[in-house]
């Protein structure tokens, strides 16, 4: 992202609400996860690849790697509400039970980052083999113009997630 779009006012202002929206939820109570999780929907941070390398076309390093570590924390969750499925202790939960019972991860982000994540997500690949997930329980969005949060939430398929009976 070009550093002019920063100082855009419908930029600045939809970050202002997405963020604000993302700190009400933050300090609300935490969800622990269900056993009824489908989709772990992974929020990414700037362009910036598990290696901590900026991104082509990003000019700001963060402080630190951000999608990462929400990419790390979807995978924790995935293995907890496999764990919870299974009647196992989250340790002790296989590549193969996440495969045959727990939730995708749902991702969508800018070009790079999608593109590092299908990467990463290929058989015999990182999240395979430093991470002990399945590849094939990742979902990436194709490449779109995501600038921001609220892009993704825009962009986000409701037709993934089954509705809720009330």
């Amino acid at each position: 992202m070009g550093k002019e779009n920063y100082f855009n006012a419908d930029y600045l202002q939809s970050r202002k609400k997405t963020l604000k929206e993302l700190k009400e939820y933050a300090e609300s109570e935490l969800l622990k996860p269900q056993k009824n999780w489908n989709i772990v929907w992974v929020l990414s941070g700037p362009e910036i690849n598990f290696s901590g390398d900026i991104n082509p076309g990003e000019k700001a390093v963060p402080n630190y790697n951000q999608t990462k570590s929400r990419f790390e924390t979807g995978l924790k969750i995935a293995r907890e509400v496999t764990a919870l499925r299974l009647n196992k202790q989250s340790e002790n939960v296989t590549k193969e039970d996440i495969a045959n019972n727990g939730p995708s991860i749902y991702f969508n982000s800018g070009p790079a980052s999608n593109n590092f994540i299908r990467e990463i997500a290929r058989p015999n690949n990182l999240l395979e083999t430093e991470y002990n997930f399945p590849g094939q329980k990742v979902i990436i969005t194709n490449n779109e113009n995501i600038k921001h949060t609220g892009d993704q939430f825009q962009d986000f398929p409701a037709e993934i997630v089954e509705p809720i009976d009330t």
